[in-house]
This record gives C-alpha cells, structure tokens and sequence, in this order.
C-alpha cells in the first residue's frame, strides 16, 4: 500500500485507565494536549497507524487502543 492511501487510525483514550503519565502527549504533542492535571484533553485521536501503534505499544497505564 502506498503512503498516501493509508488510512488513519482512530485511538481511544481509557479515561478511568490513564493515570496522566503524559508519554502519549510527549510523542504526539499537537495531536494529544493534556488538561491542567496531565490528562489528554481529547477521548478520540486520529493519527497514522504507525504512530498509533507506538502510543499504544508505550503507554504505561495501557489506557490507549486503537481501531481502523
């Protein structure tokens, strides 16, 4: 598949889960802001599949899962 019809990936934060380590953020920091107490702001995250599978790979409280 070529780079331009690789479809996004949608990342779905676990709020209860998270527990505000902020790595999610530290890697995609446009995509993924974070509220006042390190939460990330949005509960839905589209990013490109590899990217999304690192955020996922690396969150330490396994609050993030992804879907196509």
């Amino acid at each position: 598949m070529r780079a331009d019809n690789v479809r996004p990936t949608i990342i779905r934060v676990d709020r209860i889960a998270c527990s505000g380590h902020g790595v999610c953020h530290a890697l995609e920091p446009e995509q993924i802001p974070l509220d006042e107490w390190g939460y990330p702001i949005p509960s839905e995250i589209i990013a490109d599949p590899n990217i999304a599978e690192t955020l996922v790979r690396l969150c330490p409280a396994a609050a993030l899962r992804h879907t196509t």
